[in-house]
């Protein structure tokens, strides 16, 4: 990484400026809740996550749930956006 910063030395805001271009879509909550939805759709019609629980019950926890994901997906993009944030700062 740090051959790369000597290579580029706007290295950081160029990955800044990446973020927030990427979080307007690809990376919004939106689109996370999106892909989350149409993959449990696909896994429950497939009849995959009871075949999983009836094998791995006592793995199973409460927090194992689409919005338990997207709390802590929001709570890691909201990490992710204050550290770029800093960089284009």
């Amino acid at each position: 990484y740090s051959e790369m910063l000597e290579l580029y030395p706007d290295l950081e805001q160029r990955l800044a400026q990446r973020w927030v271009a990427l979080r307007e879509e690809v990376f919004s909550v939106d689109n996370f809740v999106r892909i989350i939805n149409e993959n449990q759709k696909q896994l429950i019609s497939a009849g995959a996550i009871d075949r999983e629980y009836d094998l791995w019950a006592y793995l199973y926890e409460t927090e194992d749930t689409p919005e338990a994901i997207i709390r802590f997906l929001e709570n890691r993009l909201k990490v992710l956006d204050e550290y770029y944030q800093q960089s284009l700062s």
